[in-house]
């Protein structure tokens, strides 16, 4: 006989459950009732540099980059979150931060370019913990063969457009994309139906 659960109970035992599965690595689920949205992470994200000579030899903007997916009532979305940060003081120098208008992924040599937004959640923490504070916070939408496919990549080089189209690059500075191959390694709704089911 199937036990109905009540609907914070089923997502307190997801959590519950993720936390404890082995077969989830590197999976970070997080719930937020007041809005019916859950949204799943890597535990970590990729970490992109640039240096900047021109303040300091070992100042640098960094982009923190990790996959999300969002849940809400059943509908999937799956974004790439950016944390923008830098060790330069910019506000102190009476400049401002480098805008960022469209993301360009080189995949295997072939350009992606994602249009950046402000990431809106409906949550207060980040989906990722940076070292550095970061500045700001942006998302491009993804599918989810994009980000399969950029894990599978032998190359992934990424460029950052602005609005008057200028082009920065950034290098890998931490991190690997293969990682990407376990996102997302099991669904919440699958384990949710398998804990309800029990």
């Amino acid at each position: 006989m199937m036990m109905r659960l009540s609907m914070p109970f089923q997502w307190a035992a997801v959590v519950a459950v993720l936390a404890g599965c082995s077969s989830t690595p590197n999976r970070e689920v997080r719930f937020h009732e007041e809005t019916g949205l859950t949204w799943a992470s890597m535990d970590e994200a990729i970490v992109l540099a640039r240096s900047t000579p021109q303040y300091t030899v070992a100042a640098r903007d960094y982009i923190y980059i990790g996959p999300v997916e969002t849940n809400r009532l059943g509908e999937l979305e799956h974004h790439l979150w950016l944390g923008i940060a830098s060790t330069v003081d910019r506000e102190l120098r009476g400049e401002s931060a480098p805008e960022s208008d469209t993301l360009v992924l080189l995949v295997d040599g072939t350009p992606v370019a994602l249009p950046l937004t402000t990431w809106e959640a409906a949550f207060e923490s980040a989906p990722y913990e940076t070292p550095v504070p970061v500045a700001g916070v942006q998302a491009a939408r993804v599918s989810l063969d994009q980000i399969q496919r950029i894990a599978r990549a032998d190359s992934v080089e990424v460029q950052v457009l602005s609005a008057s189209g200028s082009t920065v690059r950034y290098e890998l500075w931490h991190g690997n994309w293969p990682s990407w191959s376990n996102f997302p390694a099991q669904r919440v709704e699958q384990v949710l139906d398998a804990r309800v089911s029990d």
